[in-house]
């Protein structure tokens, strides 16, 4: 293993929408993506940040105490000056302040995961990378599926299939089966509003096809944006062209909507929350 470090915001136990079995998610931060309806923003950025609950202040004033650059004036941060040292969330009496994400080393990660080995063992689970996108982090990603490898331990990684050249080849070796965001299939649309070429992102799935590996397609639908017959149709070419072991529909919700304020950001917009009907009928539409 090598000295490689990458950040994560979150390690969610006993998961079972990740992968087959009761899997350990490990979610990475950073991502080269700007979805619209995106319910981890604290996944956006590659540095730690600092996330806020107003409900819990007591306005005892310790955080601006222990501010070393003075970011903070009683309760008002300046994020333009905040360096995500954390030294305030760890002054907060009240757990009004939170970081989200810190540096981990390779070793560290896996031991986290490794925890739950009687759960994966009992139920053919295991750890699943997830983000943000691993891939953003390749060194870190690499050293922590090779660990987790030479335990035994089944392994996926969800990526949206934008990453640097030579990324995924160097993942393939230690990965069981990879969850492969499909979120739009017109190029046109995926540029403008996601901020990629769609172009790479089939580009890299084909190169997992070439490789055989087991892929599973996670394709997210949101209300006016992609539930459409033409996505739903690209969507099964794309399955039967990779040879897909399945697709996953992955519904739009707004269980994330009011983490955009706790970071400082401005809300993003919202869509329709679905129907059981309509969900449904998408269902039925990609999966025909």
């Amino acid at each position: 293993m090598t000295d490689a470090k990458g950040t994560i915001f979150n390690i969610q136990r006993a998961s079972l929408d990740d992968g087959p079995g009761v899997r350990t998610v490990l979610f990475f931060k950073g991502c080269p993506l700007r979805c619209p309806w995106c319910h981890n923003p604290e996944s956006q950025n590659w540095k730690p940040e600092l996330m806020t609950l107003h409900d819990r202040c007591i306005g005892c004033g310790a955080c601006s105490v222990a501010c070393p650059i003075r970011a903070i004036e009683k309760t008002r941060i300046d994020r333009s000056l905040c360096e995500g040292c954390g030294k305030c969330a760890e002054a907060c009496p009240g757990g009004a302040l939170e970081m989200a994400g810190r540096l981990y080393s390779a070793e560290e990660a896996v031991r986290e995961a490794v925890r739950d080995a009687a759960f994966f063992e009992a139920t053919g689970g295991g750890v699943t990378l997830s983000g943000g996108e691993p891939l953003a982090q390749p060194g870190f990603a690499r050293d922590v599926l090779k660990s987790l490898k030479e335990r035994g331990i089944h392994t996926c990684v969800e990526t949206c299939g934008i990453c640097a050249d030579g990324a995924i080849d160097a993942l393939i070796p230690y990965v069981d089966e990879w969850l492969y965001d499909i979120k739009l299939t017109d190029e046109a649309a995926h540029l403008s509003m996601l901020g990629a070429p769609l172009s790479t992102v089939l580009h890299n799935l084909h190169i997992l096809k070439e490789a055989r590996a087991n892929i599973t397609l996670r394709c997210p639908i949101v209300p006016g944006v992609n539930d459409t017959e033409s996505h739903f149709a690209a969507i099964r070419t794309i399955a039967r062209e990779v040879s897909a072991m399945g697709v996953d529909v992955l519904l739009y919700h707004r269980l994330g909507s009011d983490k955009h304020q706790r970071l400082g950001r401005e809300a993003l917009q919202e869509f329709p929350v679905p129907s059981a009907e309509q969900i449904a009928a998408w269902e039925r539409a990609v999966l025909e």
